[in-house]
């Protein structure tokens, strides 16, 4: 009897449609487009499935969909969070039909308009830029004692309800 050495396990079902390539287009469409996983399985016309299997078998393809998209949220969608919190210009085009004798007349007309800033994105903006100072939650510890008596924790409530908060305590 002869064994055979360095044997290669085949998987079952069909050969794979992963080709290297698909490293350097997987993340070119996730950074221009964001795409998920779904619609890049559109583009390269396999399953969602499959995107799943190439990601768990192919490192490098992973690799590839994590750098494009961290480069597509970090580009695309912070700098909109950015224009929205802080305002923008922008035109607006109208059209007008009116019915004339002579049949119908078209106006266009280009209006130059200011979209303020949005205060909820102004407010995520800060909160995740400066979080120390701008984080929606306060602790409020009083005393700090536990066998303090329950006028001298409520004194800390009024306290901290007249606005002396304290840092989250570590």
């Amino acid at each position: 009897m002869t064994k055979k050495k360095d044997a290669v396990k085949k998987k079952p079902g069909q050969p794979t449609k992963y080709k290297e390539e698909y490293n350097q287009l997987a993340f070119d469409i996730c950074k221009e487009t964001g795409a998920i996983d779904i619609q890049l399985a559109k583009i390269l016309k396999v399953s969602e499935a499959t995107i799943n299997n190439w990601k768990k078998d192919y490192p490098e393809f992973l690799e590839s969909l994590k750098a494009g998209k961290e480069i597509f949220d970090t580009c695309m969608v912070e700098k909109s969070l950015l224009k929205s919190a802080l305002g923008y210009d922008y035109e607006e085009t109208t059209t007008k039909i009116t019915k004339t004798s002579d049949g119908d007349r078209i106006e266009k007309a280009v209006h130059k308009k200011y979209m303020p800033g949005s205060v909820p994105a102004q407010s995520k903006w800060l909160d995740n830029r400066y979080s120390s100072r701008w984080r929606n939650t306060r602790y409020i510890v009083p005393g700090g004692n536990e066998n303090e008596n329950w006028g001298e924790i409520m004194k800390g409530f009024g306290e901290a309800i007249q606005g002396k908060f304290i840092d989250k305590p570590e």
